[in-house]
């Protein structure tokens, strides 16, 4: 079993640029049938499939961008932040709904397309977040195989929820995946997170994603660092007991969490010792880590500031982005608020309610009466049915002032007016004016008032919009479906809950719904981003349901308000409050302002939440005199209408966990990053002469655009169009495509041949992302008959489509031997927007080198277990297999970190030949339209094979190769210093890091041979017997853990210095050249064909995209 993990291992070292020999050897074989334009086409093609792999390796966030998404700019830096770290055991508690479920694939992604496979296993607290991040795999990440309870194979994704798990031992075991999520942490079972605690270590790949991580609290935040930082926390335990021994020499992987508070306070301080804090933005120096070299203390101080900011930050694997670092970038919130002057009946109403309220507390002075009483002038200023069935559960009690409850009653009869309904009425009429299909989501408070509002807005208003665009209005009931109706208190029924929000809750996303009537237990857990307003219809007087419900609409993912324009920024969130003049929501809406709820996400901390639900309670109930015991009510009033609030308590500028000023994590480094990703120049050479396949929304999709549907003309693929239909305003609907090959193609795509899901459908442009169809669409019918269903796959990194292309025709393309050929291509029929190439011969030739050569097929057993005997026993074999697949994630993570300091770059060569004339190199578009001519396989160019000499054959491939390692050189010779920096510094970390792994296994053997001695003092046979079964081999086992963990890090530290000399100094070696050729280009005899391409749709053009400028970014 032992051979089998760690030949897992090593076949994960393959990586993407290692291509299959079975491939390889087809492809040769089928290439000496083909005519001698077909195999220039192939070289054609294995250049755009090089270009499209160097594009790959330059991406800034390492493929990551591949998934189905919209990004933005804090994904982007998290998802850099964390590929590039030295080891990902991190932490994403960015705000409620800004996507971290998204960064998390993001990631996961990337680690998948490096290694060419990933196993991960998610973990979730409730069963609706299980069915939620089941969708979201299957509509973002690049995953087509069905998820299910079973995993097969080792490529897949496996969601579990954490009640479902009974020995987390069997079910976290660290050798059935690679990477580890956690969602939602804090609500996990005890069990589950001791157990992820006392194994945190030996987890390859862990995330944990919450929104509440609560930093603020002693007991949760260590409790989150023994998971993210075991090796410091487990320092920190041992310092603080004084090293005393302990019977159970295991007590140190016990989770944190279980110590009492004492013990709790020593460990904290322990570990805030060796801690580093931020006082006023900058990170203080004045410590100096164990383990680092010599030459640290030489460092400059901005150097230092880097290092330390990566070792002994206490918050350096938490990463938490808030919406108002991005305002230019994030929806926008438009809060409004709406004071309405009260009917005689509503004033009457809420004076006897507070009246008896009155009388109620100063008999009952309780928590629970005060709770009761707040309770009841809630429903109070909601009325109607709502307010009836609490005033008929008070009179079943024992209450005081009977008649007052009676005048209430009588007060909120159907028949008085509701002025806060006609003002919700009139508003959503002109809300709807200009475009009847936006979404609404009302929030009310129960069942009571979800069938009233259903009901009055009915008949108030059956159709919506304009005069002359005047519709339907459609609408969906969200009720409390369980029996009776629950206190909003009740915790949810997740099985009742789930299936209505999979039928309902999901229409109204999907379908042309204009209006989600909402009871308060759908505040969580259900994606609503499909709205467009929000409106308090029953203003929750909690804090924390206040930020769940703007948290279910103002979330990543959001339509844009110009879909068509690249840098269109998503739509803004519009929020209606509504109160009558006099009603206490206006105080609970004071406080809220205070706290700036609605401008940003709460975090929530017990005693910020106790504090508000306080200033709450303050502002609604009557105030007590001390002098005479006497209630007084408080008058209520927030002047007519007001969108600004002044003066708040919780300041915006406090955030904990921002980046230390020296620290590359910025906001204005985000917005760069993303800029880079998402609208980055391509790299060349570009089939300028062929139009894209469709639309497309970025210059890297344009570019993919004119590769397909080249392939496509030349027949090496067939593509059909499935064209979407025009939707409201306008809008593009989403055209998608599918692929096919006809049985005579020499060159076979695996993806194409699977007979269970034949003609795999995708599309190419990001800006379809969030238009439906979803998940699966029908691409025709079976031999059955019935209708073929197949999961639509976006065309980019990690797609299965996108990755077979790429393999597929980079390794059919390649040659080892110049080729020589004679085409008549030029002219205007080939070239319809023009060349600087004229009739002559052309000696060419493409390749790059990859910045990270020297760990693309690094062998980690051979380096790791060199000169190790055999393991003897299962344990010793499982430290083994651990040891080397965190050193290979480590590797890999050097590798993402190297590509992202020094970017690969694609060198398209050509050198101009006339007889007895001196070979003259060409420049960068000469050389690129020599492999972008465009032609159909029916008008293919006349072209003839071009015999060469031996001196061709010879010294071509090396000119080339030269060529190569001269051009990348220069290129990286820029900014070489800062690179050197990085790369010291990244040693420093790692340094550092391996010390504090190392004093932890060195304590634990010292602490067992204490325990060895103390057993041979006392030397029975029961002692012996237990140092000789027990102690001696456990020692030996930690000591070979100490051992091979040096190893590794030596080696890390080894492969960065070759690497760095690599890149210093590039050898032949590492030049991988895809083709040379000897092209001689002669004059098209056959005149210009008229147009005959009707399938062309319309298309943002490559100078549309380059027109694109970067944003200004904000110091």
């Amino acid at each position: 079993m032992i051979v089998a993990l760690l030949g897992q291992v090593h076949s994960l070292l393959g990586g993407f640029s290692r291509m299959r020999d079975s491939k390889s050897e087809r492809a040769n074989w089928n290439i000496i049938l083909m005519t001698e334009i077909e195999k220039f086409e192939l070289l054609m093609h294995g250049v755009q499939a090089l270009r499209r792999h160097v594009e790959y390796l330059a991406c800034p966030i390492s493929g990551a961008s591949g998934i189905r998404a919209q990004f933005y700019p804090h994904q982007v830096q998290n998802v850099q932040r964390i590929l590039s770290s030295t080891r990902i055991h991190h932490l994403i508690a960015d705000e409620v709904g800004m996507g971290k479920t998204i960064q998390a694939l993001m990631i996961a992604n990337a680690l998948r397309l490096q290694a060419g496979k990933l196993r991960v296993r998610i973990v979730v607290p409730r069963t609706e977040l299980k069915n939620q991040w089941i969708d979201e795999i299957a509509w973002r990440a690049q995953c087509i195989a069905e998820l299910g309870n079973e995993t097969v194979g080792d490529d897949w994704f496996h969601v579990i929820d954490d009640t479902e798990i009974s020995k987390p031992s069997e079910a976290l075991a660290t050798d059935q995946f690679d990477l580890l999520i956690l969602d939602e942490p804090q609500s996990l079972k005890q069990d589950t997170l001791r157990f992820v605690a006392s194994n945190s270590t030996d987890f390859t790949y862990l995330l944990l994603l919450t929104a509440s991580p609560n930093l603020r609290d002693m007991r949760r935040f260590l409790e989150l660092l023994q998971i993210l930082e075991p090796d410091r926390i487990e320092r920190a335990r041992r310092d603080a007991d004084d090293g005393l021994l302990h019977e159970d020499l295991d007590w140190s992987r016990s989770r944190i969490g279980d110590l009492h508070d004492k013990a709790l306070g020593l460990v904290y301080d322990m570990f805030m010792r060796h801690t580093l804090e931020v006082v006023n933005g900058r990170l203080e120096t004045n410590i100096k880590p164990c383990g680092v070299s010599e030459t640290y203390q030489s460092f400059a101080e901005y150097r230092r500031i880097r290092i330390l900011a990566e070792t002994r930050w206490q918050y350096r694997n938490v990463l938490r982005s808030y919406r108002t670092d991005f305002p230019d970038h994030l929806p926008r919130r438009r809060l409004k608020r709406i004071v309405i002057e009260a009917t005689s009946a509503e004033r009457d109403r809420m004076q006897a309610s507070l009246k008896y309220v009155g009388v109620f507390l100063q008999n009952h002075l309780e928590p629970q009466h005060r709770r009761a009483a707040s309770a009841l002038l809630q429903r109070t200023s909601l009325g109607g049915q709502s307010l009836q069935n609490r005033l008929i559960q008070l009179r079943r009690g024992e209450t005081e002032d009977e008649s007052q409850l009676q005048m209430v009653s009588e007060l909120s009869r159907r028949e008085y007016a509701d002025s806060r309904l006609d003002c919700m009425v009139d508003w959503l009429v002109r809300f709807w004016q200009d475009d009847p299909t936006r979404k609404v989501v009302i929030a009310a408070e129960d069942n009571a008032t979800v069938q009233e509002l259903s009901d009055e807005l009915t008949w108030r208003i059956p159709t919506v919009g304009s005069r002359r665009n005047r519709i339907e209005l459609k609408t969906v009931l969200a009720k409390d479906e369980r029996i009776g109706d629950l206190s909003v208190d009740e915790t949810l029924d997740s099985q009742t809950l789930r299936n209505f929000a999979n039928s309902s809750l999901r229409s109204f996303e999907e379908s042309d719904d204009q209006l989600l009537i909402a009871h308060n237990v759908y505040r969580q857990s259900y994606n609503l981003q499909a709205a467009d307003a929000l409106v308090f219809y029953a203003l929750p007087w909690k804090p924390e349901d206040v930020d769940q419900w703007i948290g279910r609409v103002d979330r990543l993912g959001r339509d844009f308000v110009d879909p068509e324009r690249p840098n269109s920024r998503p739509k803004p969130v519009h929020i209606l409050v509504l109160h009558r003049r006099g009603d206490p929501t206006i105080g609970v809406q004071e406080v809220l302002d205070e706290y700036r709820i609605f401008e940003t996400a709460i975090d929530p901390e017990r005693r910020l939440l106790e504090q508000i639900s306080y200033d709450i309670e303050s502002r609604t109930l009557p105030a007590l005199s001390e002098s005479n015991n006497i209630l007084y009510p408080l008058e209520f009033d927030l002047g007519d209408e007001q969108d600004d609030v002044t003066n708040p308590i919780r300041p915006s500028g406090s955030k904990e966990t921002a980046a230390p000023s020296g620290s590359p994590w910025t906001v204005p480094h985000a917005v760069e990053l993303h800029f880079q990703v998402s609208r980055r120049f391509n790299i060349g050479p570009v089939l300028c002469q062929t139009r894209p396949l469709g639309y497309v929304t970025s210059p890297s999709e344009e570019a993919l655009a004119r590769w397909i549907r080249l392939l496509r003309n030349h027949k090496w693929i067939n593509v059909s169009t499935f064209p979407g239909k025009k939707q409201e305003g306008g809008r593009r609907g989403l055209t998608f495509y599918t692929l096919g090959q006809d049985k005579s193609v020499n060159i076979k795509l695996d993806s194409v041949q699977d007979k269970n899901h034949p003609f795999p459908p995708f599309f190419i442009a990001r800006g379809n992302i969030q238009r439906p169809p979803r998940t699966k669409v029908k691409t025709g019918k079976d031999r059955d008959g019935n209708p073929r269903r197949e999961v639509l796959q976006f065309l980019s990194f990690g797609s299965r489509v996108h990755q077979d292309l790429v393999e597929t025709f980079c390794t059919a393309g390649r040659t080892d031997q110049p080729f020589g050929i004679k085409i008549y291509a030029l002219g205007k029929r080939h070239y319809p927007n023009g060349t600087d190439l004229t009739r002559g011969t052309y000696l060419c030739g493409v390749g790059y080198i990859d910045p990270a050569f020297y760990y693309d097929g690094f062998d980690v057993n051979q380096h790791l277990l060199a000169d190790t005997a055999p393991a003897i026993g299962t344990l010793q074999g499982a430290i083994r297999s651990r040891t080397a697949k965190k050193l290979y994630a480590g590797l890999c993570s050097d590798a993402r970190f190297i590509r992202i300091q020094r970017t690969a770059f694609l060198n398209c060569l050509a050198w101009r030949w006339e007889p007895g004339k001196p070979v003259e190199p060409c420049d960068k578009q000469v050389a690129a339209d020599l492999w972008r001519a465009n032609w159909r396989k029916d008008e293919r160019p006349y072209a003839e094979r071009k015999s060469l000499s031996s001196n061709y054959l010879k010294n071509l491939p090396p000119s080339c190769v030269t060529k190569i390692l001269d051009s990348t050189k220069a290129h990286w010779a820029s900014g070489m210093e800062s690179f050197e920096e990085a790369i010291a510094e990244r040693q420093e970390i790692l340094l550092i890091e391996m010390h504090d792994r190392l004093w932890v296994l060195e304590a634990a053997i010292e602490e067992i041979e204490k325990e060895i001695n103390r057993r041979n003092n006392d030397a029975s046979d029961a002692n012996l017997q237990a140092i000789t079964n027990n102690y001696q081999p456990r020692m030996k086992r930690l000591q070979e853990e100490c051992e091979l963990t040096k190893r590794s890090y030596e080696i890390r530290i080894a492969m960065l210095q070759k690497s760095l000399k690599h890149l210093q100094s590039p050898d032949k070696s590492t030049v991988q050249l895809q083709c040379t050729a000897v092209i001689e280009m002669e004059y098209d005899p056959i005149p210009l064909p008229e147009e005959n391409d009707t399938e062309a749709q319309a298309s943002q053009t490559e100078s549309e995209l380059a027109g694109i400028t970067q944003p200004e970014i904000r110091k």
